[in-house]
């Protein structure tokens, strides 16, 4: 498949990303799917053009749980290549991310696209029960929401994950071993 068949403005975000990359793509509201765009490199996209196997993670952190920091992940694995995870954090600090988060709610579909150099791929999935995970999630999320964190607070717990679980499958990994929730307290 070729580029031809991504919108421009996806190609012109999939040319600002780095392999590897998962990033939730603008959707009407209405919709009951959710879009998100994956950079990778042009031979993974080819081993899953005809089996596109992927499974799908829920992942809850809470970060000091008296000032209430709280970020979903959507993860996604390629079953084919394990080390092919991506991920996708939300929070609902400002208007910019809640409005990302409150579109999680009520999905029923996912939608992926494989943006390669010169490979494409779209992959759809139902993703029952994930949707009632994801809905109940997010409900808590708006439930338990704090207002004192700043969009530059959660940027910096979102590198403090990446430094401690290295790589997304290692993050894959972590929420698996602890039921889909990690809590992270620091010590100020």
């Amino acid at each position: 498949m070729n580029k031809n068949i991504f919108p421009d403005f996806i190609v012109d975000l999939s040319c600002s990303m780095k392999s590897g990359q998962m990033i939730p793509v603008p959707e009407n509201v209405d919709s009951d799917r959710i879009t998100f765009l994956i950079k990778e490199d042009d031979y993974i996209i080819e081993e899953t053009l005809n089996n596109p196997q992927v499974e799908l993670q829920l992942g809850h952190v809470i970060f000091d749980n008296n000032k209430g920091l709280q970020v979903l992940y959507i993860l996604c694995r390629l079953s084919r290549f394990t080390e092919s995870v991506y991920e996708s954090p939300f929070s609902y600090l400002n208007s910019h991310l809640a409005g990302y988060l409150l579109a999680l709610e009520g999905k029923r579909r996912i939608q992926l696209l494989f943006s390669g150099d010169t490979v494409n791929s779209v992959v759809n999935l139902e993703i029952p029960p994930f949707h009632v995970h994801l809905d109940a999630t997010v409900s808590l999320i708006k439930k338990n929401k704090c207002d004192s964190w700043s969009k530059e607070e959660f940027l910096d717990r979102i590198s403090d994950i990446d430094q401690i679980f290295k790589s997304p499958s290692e993050l894959w990994d972590a929420f698996t071993e602890n039921e889909n929730f990690l809590s992270i307290q620091y010590n100020n």
